[in-house]
Parts: structure tokens; sequence; C-alpha cells
């Protein structure tokens, strides 16, 4: 099974075939046997919108976006030796 998204995580909503329908938000995570989720689409502030019951396998997650100014202290630093 898929690792599980969590509340409030941004996710990718795709259709049975696989084509993109659109990005969004888990909103509710209903632990059944497979996971279904609710996604409230991005930009739209009306519950009547959200997207009950989408299957765990439509939903691909949406990684963090990684900005210019922000620093990044993950990747190895190589510092000459000055004699």
């Amino acid at each position: 099974m898929a690792e599980p998204y969590t509340h409030g995580q941004e996710v990718m909503v795709f259709d049975h075939r696989g084509n993109y329908e659109g990005r969004g938000k888990v909103m509710g995570v209903h632990r059944c046997n497979p996971w279904q989720y609710d996604i409230q689409p991005r930009g739209e502030a009306s519950l009547s919108k959200r997207q009950c019951g989408i299957h765990h396998d439509r939903i691909r997650a949406i990684g963090k976006p990684y900005l210019a100014y922000e620093r990044r202290d993950e990747q190895p630093k190589h510092i000459k030796d000055e004699a």
C-alpha cells in the first residue's frame, strides 16, 4: 500500500486513466481498506468544491518547492585549507 498522506499535505489528483485533474490539500482521511481522502482544490474556499472519497491510487504527493533565497545545508561543503 502507498504511504499514507497527512492532513494538510499538498497533492495532485489524477483520474482513473492517469490524466491530471488538479491540485489541492488533503482535508480528510478515511482509514478504511483501501484508504480514501477528501481533497480541497487549490484556490477554492467553498466546501462544495471539495472532492470526497478519492482513492489513494489517484493521488501523488507534491514536493516542497526550493526557493532561491532559502539556504540548503544538506549538501556537503568543501572547505579549502590554507597553509
